[in-house]
């Protein structure tokens, strides 16, 4: 995974209640199949179209549209324009702690973002790469 993620709302300023980040991302740069075995997860897409994965349905989403990943369920997305960019929300929060403790490679390119590259899997962390 090679995107820019920007934190909003953090996890310790919600007391671990939920994460805000903005991603960024173009076709190649998503992560794989994955279950969050805690967090539900909310998109709020500004730009592009990703075609998502979960409970066996299969839906498009595009600029202006919201969708909603339950926990326990294996989903993946997949960037379907040139690039993305989605507000994402999990509840509870970790999601900001899971790329902050993974972090491969880092850059400030945007105040307050970085450049993501994660090393797939990661133990204890909630997450499950299918």
């Amino acid at each position: 995974m090679d995107s820019l993620m920007s934190f909003l709302v953090k996890s310790s300023q919600t007391t671990n209640g939920l994460c805000l980040l903005e991603y960024r991302s173009h076709p190649g740069h998503e992560p794989p199949p994955h279950i969050h075995l805690d967090q539900d997860e909310a998109f709020y897409l500004l730009e592009g179209e990703l075609e998502v994965y979960c409970m066996g349905q299969v839906v498009t989403a595009r600029a202006g549209e919201a969708l909603f990943l339950p926990c326990n369920q294996a989903h993946a997305w997949y960037v379907m324009s040139p690039k993305i960019r989605t507000l994402i929300m999990t509840n509870p929060g970790g999601m900001d702690e899971y790329f902050e403790a993974n972090l491969v490679r880092g850059a400030n390119l945007v105040r307050g973002s970085r450049l993501y590259k994660t090393q797939m899997p990661i133990k204890e962390t909630g997450f499950v790469f299918l």
